[in-house]
């Protein structure tokens, strides 16, 4: 079986230096990062499944709202915030969504019931399995959303062994 020496961007090399950061290849892998390149576009990562099974639970309001607000995910911790780092506001939702004030309070409020955003000193946070930006989570968002009843799982997250982490 051949294999290739692709460098940390999947990009065929001719020579070996030492300190270079080398991953080995299987033939199929290598053909297929050839065909393929490095997507540097920032975005959200929605888990479908459990969207899917959680959507019929949701109103119309609540599903335009969490769609409105998705952008504004923030990397590894979930908090809702431009990307400058200040967190939204009720009038921020607002001006997002371009619901009123009193529908965004029952909205929140809904939706934190069902552990989907919850507010947490002064700021809101999306529940990690619905979506997420990144490939890790603050270890803090179990703690936060642990009662959450993970459809795709069959149970709460606080009971589901870490197997995300490994």
């Amino acid at each position: 079986m051949k294999k290739y020496i692709l460098d940390e961007n999947s990009k065929l090399i001719d020579k070996i230096e030492d300190g270079d950061r080398l991953r080995i290849l299987r033939e199929k892998t290598a053909n297929f990062l050839g065909k393929t390149f490095f997507w540097k576009i920032d975005f959200v990562k929605i888990n479908y499944t459990e969207l899917m099974l959680l959507s019929d639970m949701l109103t119309n309001s609540e599903r335009l709202f969490l769609f409105a607000i998705l952008p504004y995910i923030g990397y590894s911790d979930n908090c809702i915030r431009y990307i400058n780092g200040r967190q939204l506001r009720l009038a921020d939702f607002q001006e997002i969504s371009e619901f009123k004030k009193s529908k965004i309070y029952g909205i929140l409020n809904l939706l934190s019931g069902k552990l989907i955003v919850v507010k947490s000193n002064k700021k809101y946070f999306m529940n990690p399995w619905i979506a997420t930006r990144g490939s890790r989570i603050n270890k803090s968002l179990k703690n936060l959303f642990g009662e959450y009843f993970v459809l795709t799982k069959g149970k709460k997250w606080r009971e589901i062994e870490d197997e995300q982490e490994q």
